[in-house]
Formats: structure tokens, C-alpha cells, sequence
């Protein structure tokens, strides 16, 4: 049995279902798109999954998200999401393992821009050379502008040992990646326009601090107040039934058949689409 499509969604995770939402969001409007979202596993997801256990909730994967990338947020009031978003609690403190020890990081140190020289000092994972290799910062020259990686721009602005420490760190803990190859711009895209508009990062955190020294300074990190899983629930909710299916692994590509792209189905249905959104894990795309 063939079934055919426009677009192919193969993953249910947070960014398939968006995905989808946007496709809804045009035939709404009367765009006419045929759609489908396909997931491997029993639950859609992905990575995200909450637990409510003994009156607490835990979180088997993310459990936030910045709310310096505006487009979670938006999704979270698209969907009627808004009265349930809530701010991480400001005193948790996270730790970075290195020496064989932990140290304590400073809230502001957590986006690897440090609010000022006491901050920038005060980091006990970087011996004392580094810290003040790091204060300098503001004296380093603004780069070209161009894409780099995250450890290229990190050695370049802050040195050696602090791109190695706790760039790398922070990069494996937000991103589960390689700050060696991983795009800069792609990520920390905040400390590249740091760097463009005001010549360096430590610059543009002040510059951004002055303007905004009579207001009350937005949460960091914002989630729901039911965990994680209540945006996926919410995404599911609004895309019609037909259009998602848990349990449907997609083969290997078979060949193209009229000009759209052909795959076989765990659920023995040959599946012609004319445009692939692979949103799964990149080892399996």
C-alpha cells in the first residue's frame, strides 16, 4: 500500500512536532498541505519526558529552555501555554568538575559571559593566569565576523585554558556536543552579536546592563509548570490525529518514484512524499 504525501516529518521529538505545528498553522489558513509526522518509538517526545513521582516532577531530559532565544516562548503562548510558564529557581547552583574536585559556578559565569571583573576572577576552575587572561577580554581585538567554533572563539576572546575548561563544558552540557565543531553562531549566538555590536563581549554586557539598569532583569531559564512533556502534549493536542502516528520507523530511502522521494514503513506502507524533514537523531537520518 502506498501512501502519498507533501511532507514527511521522521522523528516526534520537540523539533518534528514544531515543525508540524507550522505546517498546520498554513493549512489553517488554507494552504491544503498533506502532512505526517513519523515516530519510531511507542511516545512522542524525543529526549523530553517528565515523571511525576511522589508529589515531585523529574525531568529525563531537558528541563528549561533560554529565554534569550525567543522562539520557545512564542511557541509556549501559540499554544495557549502561557499561564504555565515559570521561572527556574535563581539560587540553584551548578558545579563543574575539573582537578579532581568541584567548583561552584557563579550564576552569571553559566553563559560563559561573566557580568563583571570580580566575576570573571572569581571562576576556581581556571588557575589564576587563566582568570586573568579572561578579564583582559575587553582588550582583545573584534574578530572578522565569520563563522568559527566555539572553541576558536572562545580561545580567541577569553584564552586557551578557559575554551578548554569551561567553554567545553558548557557546551557538553547544553548542546551534548563538541565545542571543536561545533558553530559559534549557531549556538552562543548572543556572544558573536556581543562581539560585532559593541567590539567585544565584556562591552556589550555592560552596554546591555546600563540600558537596562531600571528594570527588573528577566529569568534566565523559564519551564511549565507540569514539566517539559506539557509542550509536547500541547503540540500533539493541536495537530489532527491523522497526522501523527507513533510506532512507524521509516526505512531507507527506496528511490524516487515521479519526482517524490520514496520510503518503506515499519507498517508496510510505501510512503511518496515530495519534502523530507528528517527530525531525528543525526546517526539515524
Amino acid at each position: 500500500m502506498t501512501r502519498n504525501m507533501d511532507v514527511l516529518v521522521i522523528g516526534g521529538g520537540i523539533t518534528g512536532l514544531a515543525a508540524a505545528w507550522r505546517l498546520q498553522k498554513e493549512n489553517e489558513k488554507g494552504a491544503g498541505i498533506r502532512f505526517e509526522v513519523a515516530e519510531a518509538s511507542a511516545r512522542l517526545g524525543g529526549k523530553a519526558s517528565t515523571i511525576a513521582r511522589d508529589g515531585f516532577l523529574l525531568e529525563e531530559g531537558p528541563d528549561s529552555f533560554l529565554t534569550s532565544k525567543p522562539a520557545a516562548l512564542e511557541l509556549c503562548r501559540e499554544l495557549g501555554l502561557e499561564k504555565e510558564l515559570i521561572p527556574l529557581r535563581p539560587n540553584k547552583t551548578v558545579y563543574l568538575y575539573s582537578g579532581n574536585r568541584l567548583h561552584p559556578m557563579p550564576p552569571a559565569l553559566m553563559l560563559a559571559a561573566p557580568l563583571s571583573l570580580k566575576t570573571a576572577l572569581g571562576a576556581s576552575a581556571l588557575y589564576w593566569p587563566a582568570r586573568l587572561r579572561r578579564a583582559f577580554e575587553s582588550w582583545v581585538s573584534k574578530g572578522p565576523g565569520r563563522d568559527e567554533s566555539i572553541a576558536a572563539f572562545a580561545e580567541r576572546r577569553f584564552g586557551k585554558e578557559f575554551a578548554q575548561t569551561i567553554m567545553a563544558a558548557l557546551t557538553a552540557g547544553i548542546y551534548a556536543g563538541d565545542s571543536r565543531t561545533l558553530s559559534i553562531r549557531n549556538t552562543f549566538t548572543r556572544l558573536c552579536a556581543l562581539e560585532q555590536l559593541h567590539g567585544g563581549v565584556f562591552k556589550g554586557l555592560a552596554a546591555e546592563a546600563e540600558s537596562r539598569a531600571d528594570k527588573e532583569p528577566a529569568p534566565a531559564f523559564m519551564t511549565l509548570r507540569g514539566g517539559m512533556t506539557t509542550l509536547i502534549e500541547a503540540l500533539a493536542q493541536k495537530l489532527p490525529p491523522q497526522t501523527v502516528s507513533c510506532g512507524k520507523k521509516i526505512g531507507n530511502l527506496i528511490g524516487r518514484i515521479n519526482d517524490d522521494y520514496a520510503f518503506p514503513s515499519s507498517t508496510q506502507q510505501t510512503i511518496q512524499t515530495k519534502t523530507v524533514i528528517a527530525a531525528c537523531p543525526a546517526f539515524e537520518a
